[in-house]
């Protein structure tokens, strides 16, 4: 079971974060090929008042899976007609919050994920019982290292004034903001080697448990530990304290920490022993609303988005909800009102791309 967890933990990063904009498409045409058709047909999704969701729907979520294809895309858009093709998407003006979610989910689409995340760290407001905390540590804490750097890069490119560090320590002041800041300047090692050596492993458990004793002196330690560490380290250090102590970790924590930061570390905790249940969390946030009266679009879009590019993890979430008898597809269904927002978030649900 462990094995299963470590494959989804270490899976390939989803298509998109590796893409970069001024490298030119690695494209070989085929009998296959629709780029060509596919442009006209958004050409005239988009030109006319009504604009045709239904046509920008089917073309740019099944293109956006392919970061070459969607680059592609756009420059035979540009090519054929001398125009923008997300200028287009973008002048179009919403008559209603549905009109506007959708448009900001498929321009999302052509922009790709990290672009995605980092506006969301930017604007991370959403409404009860989600947090701004909460999303920070979604992106921060659970994002490999080459994307947590792409992210970084592209925050302080667009937000000079406030870079992606100073921002953080704003938004969540204290300790959680001091391990996010040093999650984003540490390379957290990713295939699980920091548990080779017992003896290492040991030495952090035991400063783990010291430091967590005189949390209110000095939590340097703790947070850098944290930091640096896989999930298998993290697991690894669970397993090890429980061995030496008469208690769990967990309970540990629970016992001795009293502020935000106690939760911050019990969620890294939840993590490392069942990622799928992490998973399972990110959707099940989704499922505080009321049938039809679904406001916070934000929160709703980026979530959905992210199942878009990380269809394992996704689908392992899914299927945990469902069998403590939560259906996500219903609740979308009932939480949201038929839109163009609607079936776009159906057909993500539903990967019928």
């Amino acid at each position: 079971m462990n094995r299963f967890f470590d494959s989804l933990s270490r899976e390939n990063p989803p298509p998109g974060y590796e893409a970069s904009p001024s490298a030119p498409p690695t494209y070989e045409e085929s009998e296959s090929d629709t780029t060509f058709e596919d442009a006209k047909s958004l050409r005239d999704a988009t030109k006319s008042m009504d604009t045709d969701n239904v046509t920008l729907n089917r073309i740019i979520s099944r293109t956006s899976l392919n970061p070459q294809r969607m680059i592609l895309l756009q420059e035979t858009y540009t090519q054929l007609f001398n125009r923008d093709l997300e200028s287009d998407i973008r002048g179009y003006m919403p008559s209603s919050l549905k009109d506007a979610s959708f448009k900001d989910a498929i321009i999302g689409m052509i922009k790709g994920p990290i672009w995605v995340d980092v506006k969301r760290l930017h604007n991370p407001h959403a409404l009860p019982p989600v947090t701004a905390k909460q999303v920070f540590m979604e992106i921060i804490l659970f994002r490999p290292n080459s994307q947590l750097q792409a992210i970084k890069q592209m925050y302080d490119r667009l937000y000079p004034r406030t870079p992606l560090e100073k921002h953080i320590k704003i938004s969540c002041p204290g300790k959680t903001g001091q391990l996010l800041a040093m999650c984003l300047e540490t390379t957290r090692n990713e295939d699980g080697s920091d548990t080779r050596y017992a003896d290492m492993v040991r030495a952090d458990t035991r400063r783990l448990h010291q430091g967590i004793w005189q949390h209110d002196a000095d939590m340097d330690e703790v947070i850098e530990i944290f930091a640096r560490s896989s999930r298998e380290k993290i697991f690894s250090m669970m397993e090890q304290f429980e061995f030496i102590y008469p208690l769990t970790m967990t309970a540990y924590i629970e016992d001795r920490l009293k502020d935000d930061f106690r939760d911050t570390l019990l969620v890294l905790l939840s993590w490392a022993e069942d990622p799928v249940q992490y998973s399972r969390d990110t959707l099940f946030k989704l499922f505080h609303i009321q049938p039809g009266h679904y406001r916070d679009m934000p929160t709703l879009t980026h979530t959905m988005l992210w199942a878009h590019w990380n269809r394992t993890m996704f689908e392992v979430g899914k299927m945990r909800l469902q069998y403590t008898g939560y259906r996500l597809r219903e609740r979308l269904e009932k939480g949201l009102s038929k839109s163009s927002y609607q079936k776009l978030m159906l057909t993500i649900c539903e990967r019928k791309y």
